[in-house]
């Protein structure tokens, strides 16, 4: 057994950051054996420690290693080794480290849910096994190979189920783990909100959302992630739309849509996330009260802005004017003219154009009904008229990202 012993770490010595090393070991079946040392029932605990540990140093930034491993049997030897309460943690820890780093593989491992990795890390991140005292980077590997399953669709339910999002959600309640495995939890909650919106709206996961929003701390990056996934939520569930509105989202987009570091893409969530609040009318007018429609056509008048983002919001500004209670407001806001100055811009992008003309639709119907006034700033000369009589209007066909 100590000759075992002996091998196995000599084979995580050869291969560790010695790329040339690492090819001819696995070339030579090294990799195999160290997988069988693996699934042994009579190899020593440090027998085991060494084949992990160099499994792991094979795998490192080498993909054909990695599919290697794989196609041997090293993942689901690896997994069961986390699972195993008998060995040590740090056992334990090292064939996870082995398995983050085959999780790169470019392989399709659909199976990885079969075999419990995701249980493991589950059970890790929610301090339900001991592994001892995990360092940062660790953690950080944990969230985001969590984080890769729930990129596999036929994994959600089942990752739900074992509660990934519960983990997921309580990371970003913690203030104490890093951006990046915030990041990871984050993308998580992105994926499964696919499938599972209203769990993770039933354990918070809105509110600890627009926590990062209202947060002064985390970057512009990490509040667009939050926004996206907020908008999923928003997503075909009133529900979730109330939850969203009660825990006072709409006031934290509506900042973030007038917060001039804000990336272009989180204004296009933000934007994104009121055309679902709005398609309610219950909501409008307490989204109104946060003086989106203000931030609405300033974006619709920024020569900054995405087309995605001004798509988005010319959708909100139609479904507001549906509100008799709302449309004044939009009128003095400069509704109209922002519009129209889009519409009548060359180049314009098919979907934008289409939205705006919808937007525009609605307003003129209103005020050829004499529901609601014009504004003085907001008449047109009658030549300008006459060509928008000509267009030939098309229903809304894009609700934005």
């Amino acid at each position: 057994e100590q000759a075992k012993v002996n091998a196995a770490r000599a084979l995580a010595n050869l291969a560790f950051n010695n790329e040339g090393n690492s090819v001819a070991i696995v070339e030579a079946g090294g990799h195999v054996g160290l997988i069988q040392l693996l699934r042994s029932d009579t190899a020593t605990e440090q027998a085991k420690e060494h084949a992990a540990r160099a499994l792991a140093n094979l795998a490192f930034n080498n993909e054909g290693n990695r599919e290697a491993i794989m196609e041997a049997g090293g993942y689901v030897a690896l997994a069961q080794l986390c699972n195993d309460e008998t060995v040590t943690g740090k056992i334990r820890i090292l064939a996870f480290r082995s398995i983050y780093l085959l999780s790169k593989s470019r392989q399709n491992d659909v199976r990885r849910l079969s075999v419990g990795v995701h249980k493991f890390i589950i059970k890790v991140l929610a301090k339900e096994i001991d592994l001892g005292e995990l360092n940062s980077q660790i953690q950080e590997n944990l969230v985001e190979v969590l984080a890769e399953f729930s990129v596999v669709k036929v994994n959600e339910n089942q990752l739900i189920k074992d509660g990934a999002h519960i983990v997921f959600v309580n990371l970003l309640n913690d203030e104490n783990v890093t951006e990046d495995a915030r990041k990871h939890a984050v993308r998580g909650l992105w994926r499964l909100s696919f499938c599972s919106s209203e769990h993770i709206v039933k354990v918070g996961g809105h509110i600890a959302l627009i926590r990062l929003l209202n947060s002064e701390t985390v970057t512009e990056g990490m509040k667009e992630l939050a926004a996206g996934v907020l908008e999923r939520l928003a997503y075909d569930d009133d529900e979730n739309k109330l939850a969203i509105m009660e825990a006072g989202g709409h006031i934290a987009l509506t900042q973030l849509l007038n917060s001039e570091t804000a990336t272009d893409d989180a204004k296009v969530n933000a934007a994104g996330v009121f055309v679902h609040l709005a398609w309610n009318e219950d909501h409008i007018l307490g989204i109104m009260e946060t003086g989106v429609h203000i931030a609405l056509i300033r974006l619709l008048n920024s020569k900054t802005a995405t087309e995605d983002a001004k798509a988005n919001a010319a959708v909100v500004v139609t479904y507001i004017f549906d509100n008799k209670e709302a449309r004044m407001a939009i009128m003095e806001a400069g509704g109209i003219t922002a519009l129209e100055t889009i519409f009548n811009k060359e180049g314009v992008g098919e979907e934008l154009k289409e939205n705006v003309a919808d937007a525009l639709k609605a307003i003129r119907s209103a005020i050829a009904k004499q529901e609601v006034v014009v504004p003085m700033q907001e008449v047109k000369p009658e030549k300008k008229e006459e060509k928008r009589s000509q267009i030939s209007w098309k229903p809304l066909m894009s609700f934005g990202k």
